[in-house]
């Protein structure tokens, strides 16, 4: 079994590693929590530690000042433990990350469309207000990087002209 995160593996940022940590608490179907954070290090835990669950993530910034998981307990006793509400599946982060991959979000999408991709995908319940949101986010998105490529053109026809007149 390849794990998505190994000791001694590199982290560019502390968004990166969040990043891989809910996708694998996803995949995993487990939740976790932030038990220690700096601007040097961070310790990621199981929500079930008070149950006994050993699972944990340790990174710090090394010498290079990119993050080094430098101990990691992958193991998880908790698993058969009731989980509660899908807290990872419900943030906005990760749906704004993960829903373009299974969906072409637009204004005719419905929220429930979404609630439906990520059941089917990843076995999660994700609420309709917290679909709504990401949708909204995902759209708004788009009208940004949209708008930032329009006021680009008005500059590359200056620079065809100037090319072309040469």
């Amino acid at each position: 079994m390849t794990l998505p995160i190994e000791e001694g593996q590199y982290f560019v940022s502390f968004n990166k590693l969040k990043e891989a940590i809910e996708t694998w608490s996803i995949d995993d179907h487990f939740t976790f929590s932030v038990v220690k954070k700096d601007v040097k290090r961070v310790e990621y835990r199981c929500q079930a530690r008070s149950m006994g669950c050993p699972w944990r993530v340790f990174v710090s910034k090394g010498m290079d000042r990119e993050l080094l998981v430098k101990r990691i307990s992958t193991i998880h006793t908790c698993i058969a433990a009731p989980v509660s509400a899908q807290e990872v599946a419900n943030t906005q982060n990760w749906l704004q990350r993960i829903v373009p991959q299974h969906l072409f979000v637009s204004k005719a999408t419905k929220p429930t469309e979404i609630v439906e991709n990520i059941h089917k995908y990843y076995g999660e319940k994700v609420n309709y207000e917290t679909a709504r949101v990401a949708k909204a986010a995902l759209i708004a998105d788009r009208l940004e990087h949209q708008r930032d490529h329009l006021h680009k053109i008005s500059s590359y026809i200056q620079l065809l002209h100037q090319h072309n007149q040469n």
